[in-house]
């Protein structure tokens, strides 16, 4: 069990691949702590992932309001003492084409998908009660990772640009210039 003893953070955990992220964290043997804006959702996603005998603790709530993250994050630290992973899978489409969208729709896709993941990782970096360090896998909703293949940092904590001077990158690897394009 690649993930045993660890906690998982999962956005998005309502539906699609968010719920089966989640669940497949749980079966390779973590503990999740997961959100999303749907709650009755959500709660199916807890419910699922407790029959199978994982563990999971949710917050309903949206992303862009810093109360979800911080409710989150209280949860996750009462429940299971701090935070191992963040996969950050919340996200939303926009679609048609760029005369059909409306400046606002954009901007707040760009919030959800840019500026809340960045603001989520930060708060969770300055946060050294809650975080681990061990950040072994970072994503948004525009990829796919398998967990069970995630063992390295995203190419972005790897090369520094995400670093803080208490959690070093995990990985010894040196990303490849393809992976920071």
């Amino acid at each position: 069990m690649r993930f045993a003893d660890k906690v998982v953070v999962v956005t998005g955990a309502a539906r699609g691949q968010g719920r089966e992220s989640a669940r497949a964290f749980a079966a390779e043997g973590a503990s999740l702590a997961v959100t999303d804006m749907l709650g009755d959702d959500l709660r199916e996603t807890v419910r699922l992932i407790e029959s199978a005998g994982g563990q999971a603790v949710s917050v309903a709530g949206d992303l862009t309001n810093p109360s979800t993250i911080d409710s989150l994050v209280e949860a996750a630290t009462a429940r299971f003492g701090g935070i191992d992973v963040l996969h950050n899978n919340a996200g939303v489409l926009i679609g048609g084409t760029l005369e059909e969208t409306d400046v606002a729709e954009f901007e707040r896709a760009f919030r959800i998908n840019v500026v809340t993941h960045s603001q989520e990782l930060k708060h969770y970096v300055q946060s050294p009660e809650t975080l681990s360090c061990r950040v072994e896998g970072v994503s948004t909703g525009t990829s796919w990772p398998d967990p069970r293949t995630v063992e390295h940092s995203h190419p972005w904590i790897e090369s520094g640009l995400l670093s803080t001077p208490r959690c070093k990158p995990h990985s010894k690897r040196r990303p490849s210039r393809k992976a920071l394009r």
